[in-house]
């Protein structure tokens, strides 16, 4: 997401919505086809989805937008190509670099609380309105108003404060580079810890890449590298329902009583339950890129 803004006629999307589940969805010039408009990713020569890359590892971005792209890469560039540079070793003294952060996450979509004496009112303009009488007494209003047992009367839409909580991100990133004249190498190492804002819902990401340079001769140059990921998600099974009932089911109900047992709805959901008790899915994803090159100067300058 660091190119969103930078370059002129690039959009970038992140469509994953949860933690570990990344979808960046990367387009130059907008959308052109009706079918595939993502742009082709190169990184250091090979093809490779954006969302797999460390961004710590990368050295430097370019974006190639002109009709000129498809006559190197072909008709797979016709929405043009993102090509991406991972950082290598300098020769010299071994170089060590840490970066880490601590972040907090939480929704940004809530509903702000209206009155209660204000929301029944309004109950009942909207019930007289669709119906010919009001939903609630003014006897009831006054009862509900005064009244101390939540358990009894519960106030109204809380399935937000109880589903939602605040979630952190933890990210460590270490790299150790170096070398001579003969060989140089760059390793790196990073954990991503990403707590979800819904009970039962996290990622760890570990991710290691290996870029190493070897100058056989004078002529002879090898390149080797090597990325591997491998990201564990949780999540509810029914991650669906958590957020789907959470804005259509009844408001009159008690997430959670104080023994442990769920407020149901009337319409039978319980967004709460979802997360919490309807079971988890355990999820393992690794990935394994790696190439080799080599240079050869056939003649000098050539």
């Amino acid at each position: 997401q660091a190119l969103q803004g930078q370059v002129s006629g690039v959009t970038i999307l992140d469509q994953g919505a949860g933690p570990g589940k990344a979808d960046m969805v990367l387009r130059v010039r907008g959308i052109t086809t009706l079918g595939n408009n993502e742009a082709l990713v190169i990184v250091d020569g090979i093809e490779q989805r954006l969302a797999d890359i460390n961004p710590q590892d990368i050295e430097s971005i370019s974006v190639l937008k002109d009709a000129s792209s498809t006559a190197i890469y072909g008709s797979r560039a016709a929405n043009g190509v993102v090509l991406i540079t991972t950082k290598r070793a300098q020769q010299g003294k071994v170089a060590v670099n840490y970066q880490g952060y601590y972040g907090i996450q939480r929704s940004n979509n809530n509903p702000a609380h209206m009155g209660l004496e204000d929301y029944m009112r309004l109950q009942n303009i909207a019930y007289t309105n669709s119906f010919g009488a009001p939903i609630y007494t003014e006897d009831y209003i006054q009862e509900y108003l005064h009244a101390t047992d939540r358990l009894k009367y519960p106030l109204p839409n809380t399935w937000f404060d109880a589903v939602f909580h605040k979630a952190p991100q933890v990210n460590n990133a270490v790299s150790v580079s170096g070398g001579n004249e003969t060989i140089k190498t760059r390793l790196s190492l990073r954990h991503l810890f990403q707590d979800g804002i819904i009970p039962n819902s996290n990622s760890k990401l570990t991710e290691l890449r290996m870029n190493t340079d070897y100058k056989l001769s004078q002529k002879i140059r090898v390149s080797a590298d090597i990325n591997y990921r491998l990201l564990n998600n949780l999540s509810p099974v029914e991650e669906y329902m958590v957020f789907n009932t959470m804005e259509q089911t009844s408001e009159w109900t008690v997430p959670k009583y104080p023994d442990g047992t769920y407020g149901i709805s009337s319409d039978g959901h319980s967004p709460l339950f979802y997360a919490e008790a309807a079971g988890t899915i355990h999820s393992k994803n690794d990935l394994l890129a790696g190439s080799i090159k080599a240079d050869w100067e056939i003649l000098k300058g050539l």
